[in-house]
């Protein structure tokens, strides 16, 4: 509440500066500008914002867009401009600099990973201090602590003024337990078990027995490897088309418990049609490359076997004219090698 209370005086005294200058004066031609209220922020920062110089006509629509460009900064508090006969005078009041940054309580996070989360946020020693920052921070801590499964974290934000116009930000954080797999489905699988596909991922769904193993407690980065894993399954077997077009995680009301859905679209399982060699090898060469690539017609096609293709082509092509083969996996059914005199090409 005390955030939103200043947030909405900070709109309200912003309104009335825009709203002021239109009765304090008429348009006037400015002989000097002075400002007022500049401590840590130099005379010449504030005069290089405002957008108005000495020399030029100065009316109630410009005192409107002055206050509005220096607010636009992020440096200040409060600005109003007053005229004094043909000075115009800019009274400044400067947001505190963030002078200190504590973080304390239980966490497993490493701090300096802690701090380099918060400083690309804008939140480090030595720069302005805005509260609206303060929800971005504590959005920004718990992503990091959802990213490890610590679902129901106690995140809690503090500032204390200092001297010399700063202010330090206390940081509180309890990471509490790491949330549970409660349940793993995988959804439209059909060529092979749901035991198969799990038996392939690191994360697994809680029983009796994981007291012993942390395999249960949920970690999004896993969960990402884990549908690597499955999709690589599926595409070293010839599914060359196969998805997982979503893989929703729900979290219970208490934040104890996750239940985990994977979506998969199989798709066709392709085979190899037949090998067809160009190029300007002889014969013989022809047919002995063809044989050390080990893939015969009717296999199934494997994103893992096209990929060994390229060293065994390289270590196979003839010294001098054949140093640079190279091979380009591809994801239509028919395999082609195409062998050149100075290059050998695989595409699948």
């Amino acid at each position: 509440m005390p955030g939103l209370l200043q947030r909405a005086l900070g709109a309200l005294a912003l309104a009335f500066a825009l709203a002021t200058p239109a009765l304090a004066w008429e348009a006037f031609t400015v002989d000097d500008i002075e400002v007022r209220g500049a401590e840590r922020i130099s005379v010449g920062t504030v005069l290089n914002y405002l957008p108005v110089r000495t020399g030029e006509r100065f009316g109630p629509e410009d005192a409107g867009r002055a206050v509005r460009a220096l607010y636009e900064t992020g440096l200040f508090e409060d600005v109003t401009i007053a005229r004094s006969e043909a000075t115009l005078v800019v009274t400044v009041e400067e947001r505190p600099a963030i002078g200190e940054i504590n973080i304390e309580g239980d966490f497993s996070m490493p701090r300096e990973q802690l701090r380099s989360s918060l400083q690309s946020i804008g939140l480090a020693r030595g720069r302005v201090f805005n509260r609206l920052l303060l929800d971005q921070v504590e959005q920004e801590l718990r992503r990091q602590m959802s990213s490890r499964g610590r679902y129901g974290a106690e995140i809690d934000v503090q500032v204390r003024e200092l001297e010399r116009n700063r202010v330090a930000v206390d940081l509180t954080i309890r990471e509490g337990k790491t949330a549970r797999i409660r349940q793993l489905k995988i959804i439209g699988n059909e060529a092979f078990t749901d035991e198969t596909l799990i038996d392939l991922m690191e994360s697994a769904a809680s029983d009796d027995t994981f007291w012993l193993s942390s395999a249960d407690k949920y970690s999004r980065t896993t969960l990402e490897g884990d549908l690597e894993a499955i999709r690589s399954h599926y595409l070293d077997r010839g599914y060359i088309k196969f998805s997982i077009p979503s893989s929703p995680v729900t979290i219970t009301p208490d934040r104890k418990d996750i239940y985990i859905s994977i979506h998969v679209d199989e798709g066709a399982q392709y085979h190899v049609r037949d090998v067809e060699l160009r190029g300007e090898l002889p014969m013989r060469r022809a047919r002995s490359c063809a044989r050390s690539y080990e893939i015969a017609s009717g296999e199934s096609r494997s994103r893992a076997r096209a990929r060994q293709v390229q060293p065994r082509a390289a270590m196979r092509s003839p010294s001098g004219s054949h140093r640079r083969a190279t091979h380009s996996p591809g994801s239509t059914w028919r395999r082609r090698w195409t062998s050149r005199t100075r290059r050998s090409t695989c595409v699948s």
